[in-house]
């Protein structure tokens, strides 16, 4: 195998250039339904649910369900439901779908029935639904309602705070991040899970944006009318503004990482770029005369767009771009911690580690398996028990199925006493429902508390209650049983006393 090791703020080792595919080829399902969106569910290569209407507006719905990445679908809907333009699962079994008539409904099934959801009586149709995890997640209501849960959709609380424009597509860039598009070319932010949202972008006027993905918190694409295409790389706070070459609408975006990625449009637009969105070029020729509207690749890399007529492009050809990435060491206390991630995997058995003192005599201290061939990002530790200061050097071997391997680029890290007594802010904060608190000690300390206050003084908890040598921690707040508000959290010893607020939302 074959693979690209980057390592972010160190240097790039190997590279490869990424082949993309040039095999898309149509799947007709016998309905003549326009296939608005689809869902993936997380892990799965072969099992995935395709939602849709016969009309652009208000027509009757239909779900399909594929058990063989696409191939082939069934229809597994009644044809008494409005149509639908919004799928998600969180896994095989658990899903929800929205569309026209304030229509929304999950799954814990497989889809096999479905439960109607309620959320307000008001609202007009769905157009997004998009979760983090199992618990969390949130619903587009056009023109300009979104709806959160934290629990499964058991209940949902309105999320709306800050948006003025029509509202049509949303993506995680990670747990706390989302971003929103919509109308007027307005883009939005938000950092606290959803509560909140903050315009960053604006564009013309009485156009619109139709989709968003990202890829991590810095490096997003957005698309649009007129077959525009935003990227940024710094999490929204400047945007790079392109044309996929055509004049259409584009939606669907799929990203594999900061140099590699597909938008698709309408009418039977397909569009890669191979330089981080810089440039575009078209990856497929049709007739114009079917509308694309998202795009997928499964966790065995197929690709999978949805369109009109009932019709979707496969693509099994596409070649995984490998690369391994922010393989980075980190002091706690007096460990030393290294994390690395794969963007992507091609028959990786494992990782061995190596631990150098002088940067000659290189000693195994550990394995970590590999995750086989996938295109999800993986991430990876391993933690030294170091006791001595000292420089270290670390290095990984990465273990093909096949017996052969690479090894990546060294990195160092020193291990020295700590200086100064530091309580550091809460990280995220304001938070939900988790927060980290972080602190350094200069010395062994033999009664050492790190207390939790609520805004009236009261003791919360206590997350330390005892001695702990010179060195780095953290710990983590779940603050889930506790009341939305101000918080302050002290750290006390007998010769260092420092408090810092943080704040709790729900």
């Amino acid at each position: 195998m074959k693979k690209t090791l980057t390592f972010i703020a160190i240097f790039i080792l190997f590279f490869i250039k990424n082949n993309f595919s040039q095999g898309w080829q149509w799947i007709e399902t016998g309905f003549p339904n326009i296939i608005f969106d689809m869902s993936f569910p997380p892990g799965q290569s072969d099992i995935g649910f395709a939602v849709g209407s016969t009309l652009t507006f208000n027509g009757e719905g239909i779900i399909l369900k594929t058990i063989d990445g696409g191939t082939t679908w069934q229809k597994i809907s009644t044809d008494t439901i409005p149509g639908l333009k919004a799928v998600c699962f969180t896994s095989v079994n658990v899903g929800f779908t929205g569309g026209f008539q304030n229509f929304l409904m999950k799954t814990t099934d497989g889809g096999s029935t479905w439960t109607k959801i309620i959320i307000d009586s008001k609202l007009w149709y769905f157009n997004d639904i998009d979760f983090w995890d199992a618990n969390n997640g949130i619903v587009v209501s056009y023109p300009s309602s979104l709806y959160r849960t934290t629990d499964a959709g058991a209940t949902w609380s309105l999320s709306s705070f800050g948006i003025k424009h029509s509202v049509e597509a949303l993506c995680y860039a990670d747990a706390n991040t989302l971003y929103l598009v919509g109308g007027d070319e307005m883009i939005y932010k938000s950092t606290n899970g959803g509560f909140f949202w903050t315009e960053i972008d604006s564009g013309i006027a009485l156009h619109s944006l139709f989709g968003v993905e990202f890829y991590n918190s810095n490096y997003g694409i957005v698309t649009g009318e007129n077959g525009k295409i935003l990227v940024t790389t710094d999490g929204g706070n400047n945007w790079t503004t392109s044309n996929a070459g055509g004049t259409g609408l584009m939606s669907g975006i799929h990203i594999f990482n900061e140099q590699n990625a597909y938008v698709v449009g309408t009418p039977e637009q397909i569009f890669k770029s191979t330089d981080g969105g810089s440039n575009w070029f078209s990856d497929f020729t049709g007739t114009n005369n079917i509308a694309l509207y998202k795009i997928k690749f499964t966790e065995n890399n197929i690709g999978v767009i949805c369109g009109s007529d009932g019709k979707f492009l496969i693509n099994s050809d596409y070649v995984v771009p490998v690369e391994l990435t922010d393989f980075v060491a980190a002091k706690y206390g007096n460990d030393i911690q290294l994390n690395w991630k794969t963007e992507t995997e091609l028959n990786n058995l494992g990782f061995e580690v190596f631990r150098s003192i002088d940067g000659n005599e290189w000693n195994k201290i550990g394995y970590i398996p590999g995750n086989g061939t996938t295109c999800e990002t993986r991430n990876y530790s391993f933690i030294d028990k170091i006791v001595e200061s000292g420089t270290y050097s670390y290095k990984l071997k990465q273990l093909d199925f096949d017996g052969s391997f690479t090894f990546s680029n060294v990195i160092n890290i020193s291990v020295t006493t700590p200086l100064v007594y530091e309580l550091e802010q809460n990280y995220p904060n304001p938070f939900n429902p988790s927060t980290a608190i972080e602190f350094t000690l200069q010395e062994d300390v033999p009664n050492l508390n790190l207390t939790i206050y609520n805004s009236l003084g009261e003791i919360v908890t206590e997350l330390v209650n005892n001695s702990l040598p010179k060195g780095r921690y953290s710990y983590i707040w779940n603050g889930m049983e506790f009341a939305a508000g101000i918080y302050v959290y002290e750290l006390r010893s007998d010769n260092f006393i420092s408090m810092k607020k943080m704040i709790l939302l729900k």
